[in-house]
């Protein structure tokens, strides 16, 4: 997202200077060409408030822009020097807004947000009117693909039905439950021929209150039935889009190979693999909350809540029913004809997102605060 953004900004003649958050490695050198870079120096300033300022004091942009959510938007924002022109693109991550800082930030600084669920959020908790534009999908790179069968059986996944989840392994996204799910499709279903794709990192250290997912799946007695991908080990672990590697597919071919995509997390900004995958014509089942779900329908299966938890920023977390959520996928493996209507109605959703969107909102956004009381 933020190298679309960088693109956009570049395309449009001005220069880019980035200042990095969560890690003080410098990213490779083709990874934003034409970039000038601020890195951290010291691990206490992982989130990069103070590589930002510096980077600021230095260069004197013309605009801030930053991503993240509302409690990052404070953060940097209060940061700026009082006259620094600033642009957030802002996910909602469900409702309502009580913190009192960032209904100040969202009130008082210019935003787009990713969803009309979002722009519906702030409109309904701070009466303000904010635009919103979707993330975008690379249809040139994330599409339905005609070697699925050669795909499967290069990595083994020829005669099984495998559920497969793109997520940072993180405490929101609830991978436990959808480890305890696919127990209940071995155990309860009976269903021998079913597997699990994790397409995240086992094991990075508690992140964000993440878990041992191997653990997880030894624990319910189904370690043989929930996969992982060797190239994802550490934290900012991935693959290559695409490859042309039979034995070590990209993540369109993996998304191509899988059968189902189910993602039950507590709350969703946006939920750019929803769409990627959507995009590659896998079916989507998410949890039927926030703007995940309107990214998912009407093409996805949404995943009921079952209750809910109040988050440290007093926003509402959706808790996910298991047992619905087993039965549920139980019953899409044994309807073809579902999930065929789910992948072809999940390709024209897809068309929503597109890059060139968001770039044309992007630009006429920033041009309108840099523009304003020049």
């Amino acid at each position: 997202m933020n190298q679309q953004a960088a693109k956009a900004f570049l395309n449009n003649g001005w220069e880019v200077v980035a200042a990095q958050g969560l890690t003080n490695e410098p990213p490779p050198s083709e990874f934003y060409e034409g970039i000038k870079y601020y890195t951290p120096k010291q691990d206490d300033d992982m989130m990069g408030r103070n590589i930002a300022v510096h980077a600021y004091n230095q260069e004197k942009p013309d605009l801030v822009y930053l991503t993240g959510d509302p409690g990052l938007l404070v953060a940097w924002a209060t940061s700026m020097p009082d006259d620094a022109k600033v642009l957030g693109y802002i996910p909602i991550e469900g409702q309502p807004i009580p913190n009192r800082y960032w209904k100040v930030a969202l009130s008082q600084i210019p935003i787009i947000t990713c969803s009309q669920y979002g722009t519906s959020v702030v409109r309904k908790n701070l009466n303000v009117e904010v635009p919103w534009v979707y993330h975008g999908v690379d249809h040139s790179i994330y599409k339905k693909l005609d070697n699925r069968d050669e795909i499967r059986k290069s990595i083994g996944w020829d005669n099984k039905f495998v559920i497969m989840c793109v997520a940072n392994n993180v405490r929101r996204k609830q991978i436990p439950r959808l480890i305890e799910a696919m127990s209940i499709l071995y155990h309860k279903y009976n269903k021998k021929d079913v597997y699990l794709y994790l397409h995240t990192v086992p094991f990075q250290g508690h992140w964000l209150e993440g878990h041992n997912l191997p653990e997880i799946a030894e624990m319910y007695n189904i370690s043989h039935r929930v996969l992982f991908n060797s190239r994802m080990q550490k934290l900012h672990d991935g693959v290559p889009e695409t490859s042309s590697d039979p034995s070590a597919p990209g993540l369109v071919e993996l998304y191509n190979a899988a059968d189902l995509f189910v993602l039950p997390s507590q709350v969703e900004g946006f939920g750019l693999p929803i769409a990627e995958a959507m995009a590659c014509g896998l079916p989507v089942m998410v949890t039927k909350y926030a703007a995940g779900w309107e990214v998912a329908s009407p093409a996805g299966k949404g995943i009921p809540v079952k209750d809910w938890e109040v988050h440290k920023s007093g926003t509402l977390y959706a808790n996910v029913d298991v047992d619905v959520m087993a039965r549920d996928i139980h019953k899409l493996i044994g309807n073809p004809k579902e999930l065929q209507r789910m992948s072809e109605a999940g390709i024209i959703r897809a068309r929503d997102y597109d890059w060139n969107y968001f770039s044309r909102a992007l630009i006429q956004r920033a041009m309108e605060i840099v523009n304003a009381n020049a």
